[in-house]
């Protein structure tokens, strides 16, 4: 068993680096709460089944980074929380509705 340890992850980490391509992002925001210039950083957690369960990692994709990969299919957009009318709009300015297969 491992030994335990307490992890916060409300605040991001600095240096916020793209996982890809390694490019460091910097923080528009003074208190670093996510706010990334050219990308996003947000954090994971691993779920039963995985050997890694229960840990949380912080991980950071720019922009390039993340668009290239949904053209090569390794992300997929699942929508957006800007709305105009009701509908979720993505940086395309497409309507994107998100269904769940059962």
């Amino acid at each position: 068993m491992r030994q335990g340890r307490t992890v916060k992850t409300k605040k991001i980490k600095e240096p916020v680096v793209c996982m890809f391509c390694g490019k460091v992002l910097k923080s528009i925001h003074d208190k670093s709460y996510g706010m990334i210039d050219g990308g996003m950083v947000g954090h994971i957690m691993a779920p039963y089944g995985s050997v890694l369960d229960g840990d949380v990692y912080q991980i950071a994709i720019c922009d390039t980074c993340i668009e290239q990969k949904e053209k090569e299919d390794k992300v997929i957009l699942l929508g957006s929380y800007c709305f105009e009318g009701g509908k979720s709009i993505n940086h395309r300015n497409e309507i994107v509705r998100i269904e769940y297969d059962d």
